[in-house]
This record gives C-alpha cells, sequence and structure tokens, in this order.
C-alpha cells in the first residue's frame, strides 16, 4: 500500500509539479529493546511507535513500517521543505516520552532522514527512500535523535567509499 502511494504521487507529480516530502524514522538501538522486553514486547513497543508517529503528523500523511525497525512517512503535500523537518523533530518529541511495556519503563529515539520530491527532477519511488534512508543514517552518525536532511554530497561521498572498497 505504501509504495503504491509513493508510486501514485510520484506520478502525479511529474504531472503537475508541487513539493513532497518522505521521512525515514529509524529507531535508535532497538535491539536493547528486544532484549530487555522480548519479541513479543519489541512487536508491541514497534506498535506504540506506529501510533506515536500517527499522532505527530497531519491527517494527510501516510506511514508504513518499511524495515525491523524503521518507518517512512509520506508527506505529499508541503508548501516549503522546512514543514517536513518540522514534522520530523514533531515525531522525535513523540517518541521521547517513555515507554511502558511489561512493568519496565524505557525511552525509545530516533534518527530520521529527509528527502524531497519536487516533482520536477525525473526521480523514483526507490531513490527517494534510499535518499531519505541515507539522511536518516548521517542522522545516526552524527549522535542520533536528530532530523537530518539529505545532501546529494553525502550520496557521492558513499559512492566513492564503495568504490574505493571494491
Amino acid at each position: 500500500v505504501f509504495h503504491g502511494a509513493l508510486e501514485d504521487l510520484m506520478g502525479r507529480q511529474r504531472k503537475r509539479p508541487r513539493l513532497g516530502g518522505l521521512l525515514f524514522v529509524s529507531c535508535d538501538r532497538f535491539y536493547g529493546v528486544n532484549e530487555r522486553v522480548g519479541e513479543i514486547g519489541g512487536d508491541a513497543t514497534l506498535s506504540e511507535l506506529g501510533e506515536r508517529i500517527n499522532a505527530a503528523t497531519p491527517d494527510e500523511a501516510i506511514i508504513a513500517r518499511v524495515e525491523s525497525d524503521c518507518f517512512a512517512v509520506l508527506l505529499p503535500r508541503l508548501a516549503e521543505e522546512w514543514q517536513a523537518v518540522r514534522q520530523g523533530e514533531d515525531i522525535l518529541e513523540g517518541l521521547a516520552v517513555p515507554l511502558r511495556i511489561d512493568e519496565l519503563e524505557f525511552a525509545v529515539s530516533a534518527s530520521i532522514g529527509v528527502a524531497f520530491n519536487h516533482g520536477n527532477t525525473p526521480t523514483t519511488s526507490d531513490i527517494l527512500l534510499r535518499d531519505a534512508d541515507l539522511a536518516s543514517k548521517q542522522a545516526t552518525q552524527l549522535g542520533r535523535n536528530r532530523c537530518e536532511v539529505f545532501d546529494p554530497e553525502q550520496h557521492r561521498g558513499l559512492l566513492d567509499r564503495l568504490r574505493i572498497e571494491h
């Protein structure tokens, strides 16, 4: 459903360019949650985190769990790029409230990457998701619990490092 909605948005943007944003929300150190509360408790935690992300985003946002401990948030209608960053900050605030699972209380933070599609440059949903994921990795490297916007130089640097390693 999520990938279909993302493809649909990008198709509409090719016909009528407008700004859309994609947030990639990667839960920081989530493996520790599973170790403390087990897989069932981890699933309950992810469900709660999804609810908090939903509460922190506008009604038109489309939210999906895209990896084991990662969510994607599609923001189809933005007037300015800063609005997506603000949504990321709102998500971080919502996740900051400690969780209680099986009598244990703990905090969960996230590293959020933001990528934009302006509709006037050719791209694909996979590229947009990849760019937001790369920005979330940058947020992790810069200390976690933060929101970073994708920078094309990041991608070039990653490709250069991979070329050297290969």
